[in-house]
């Protein structure tokens, strides 16, 4: 299979989603647990048990993130891509 030709496909025409795409960082802690946090979002960290753990949980704090700058009116970074359609990603 030719991964180099992999495009994105809209779900639909004319939506109106936005994903945003932020880079994230990922540490282990001394006491074996994991740190994650955005750099373009300051404050938004989480923890927790596994890699995996980490990231669900900054996933779901970057949401309410994004949601309190939005409701707030406050911006974006201008750091964070965005894509004006839905996304799936996956991290190896």
């Amino acid at each position: 299979m030719n991964h180099n030709n992999i495009r994105y496909i809209p779900i639909e025409k004319n939506t109106t989603q936005k994903s945003l795409l932020f880079q994230v960082q990922l540490a282990p802690k001394h006491d074996g647990n994991w740190i994650a946090w955005i750099g373009a979002l300051p404050g938004c960290a989480a923890w927790g048990a596994s890699k995996d753990e980490a990231l669900a949980m900054l996933t779901q704090n970057a949401r309410a993130y994004v949601r309190m700058l939005r409701d707030t009116g406050a911006q974006i970074p201008d750091s964070v891509e965005s894509v004006n359609m839905p996304v799936v990603a996956v991290t190896l």
